[in-house]
């Protein structure tokens, strides 16, 4: 009888130590996902079957910049695809969600080589002169290091 309790307590501790450890990495976890949604969200659109490079823009110097680029580009009444972000491998462009309409800017756009896609609803092309926005926003993203040197040598690759 002894040694069952002991068996007993033993699986216990075991598993209240295993909660302790698997617990507060998915609220973790959770809690990230819950800033970002709140925030301007920004993510490269790069892997199929992972989790795509992404990060809060929060720099308010580069927030602005962003700003005026978007607010200042010009319309593209003819634009000849459905979408600025393309059906293939490897690199598609960058999507930014900004849910809480921070900063003036759009809800949500992609931008890829030279075409910023707004999705507010009604969908309309902007011209992306000479990749100002795609080139800031890759920018920010090697700044915050969630893509590194060996993911940019996979992209220019893939170009």
């Amino acid at each position: 009888m002894a040694e069952l309790k002991k068996t007993l307590i033993f699986v216990v501790t075991c598993g209240l130590l295993l909660t302790a450890v698997l617990v507060p990495g998915v609220l973790c976890s959770d809690d990230i996902a819950l800033a970002q949604e709140k925030g301007i969200t920004v993510r490269v659109l790069l892997f199929s079957g992972r989790p795509d490079p992404t990060y809060e823009l929060g720099d308010s110097q580069v927030i602005e910049r962003l700003k005026a680029v978007v607010a200042g580009a010009k319309r593209l009444d003819s634009y000849d695809k459905e979408s600025v972000i393309p059906a293939n491998i490897g690199y598609k462009g960058i999507l930014v969600s900004n849910p809480e309409k921070r900063a003036g800017l759009p809800v949500r756009f992609a931008v890829y080589k030279g075409t910023i896609e707004l999705m507010d609803g009604q969908k309309r092309f902007l011209e992306d002169k000479g990749g100002a926005v795609e080139k800031m926003l890759m920018d920010e993203a090697i700044r915050k290091g969630v893509i590194d040197e060996v993911i940019l040598k996979r992209m220019k690759k893939d170009q």
